[in-house]
């Protein structure tokens, strides 16, 4: 008996240390009025306010990570079009055309989901960008869903070197997407 609880103990804390984040990060769930849904995050992310005049008509949702000194905040975004896409397929592929158009953005996987219990698509890219007159090395995720006659994009995007740090939370954010009261 004592070997097998000593088993556990050593088992949690390689666990511990292997995925601090995970060990130690509370989440917190908010709805999203603009669109209708609902995602759940981590509680130290900042849920940035909308305003009804935003310029981008589509963005419903703004996530970023905590404040690092000089550091870039990882962010997650939720845009929703009513467009008249056939499928979601044709949704995906005009996505897929609007990335490549943007010089030096590489695709590097991409694949199927679900989300909130329908099927979605993802795609991993990069590219560099130029901010503050330096050059900053960036990595997405998109996933790409539709529901009730709208089509979803979240969007995460982090530092490339970051990236693989943050990921896990991208696709748990991602999963808990839910669609809320009537919309569903």
């Amino acid at each position: 008996m004592r070997k097998l609880l000593i088993f556990f103990f050593l088992v949690g804390l390689i666990i511990s240390i292997s995925f601090p984040a995970l060990a130690q990060t509370e989440w917190t769930e908010s709805v999203f009025s603009r669109g209708g849904f609902s995602l759940s995050f981590p509680a130290d992310w900042e849920n940035v306010v909308i305003p009804p005049d935003y310029p981008d008509p589509y963005l419903a949702a703004l996530l970023l990570s905590p404040k690092e000194e000089g550091g870039f905040r990882e962010q997650i975004g939720v845009s929703i079009e009513y467009s008249p896409y056939p499928k979601l397929e044709d949704f995906y592929h005009s996505v897929v055309k609007d990335i490549n158009v943007v010089p030096g953005v590489n695709v590097l996987a991409e694949g199927k989901d679900t989300i909130d219990g329908t099927p979605a698509y993802w795609i991993t890219y990069s590219w560099v960008v130029e901010m503050d007159e330096e050059q900053q090395n960036l990595q997405g995720l998109v996933y790409l869903f539709s529901k009730n006659y709208a089509y979803f994009r979240i969007i995460c995007l982090a530092e490339k070197d970051n990236f693989d740090m943050v990921k896990e939370t991208f696709e748990g954010v991602a999963s808990s997407f839910s669609l809320k009261g009537g919309n569903q």
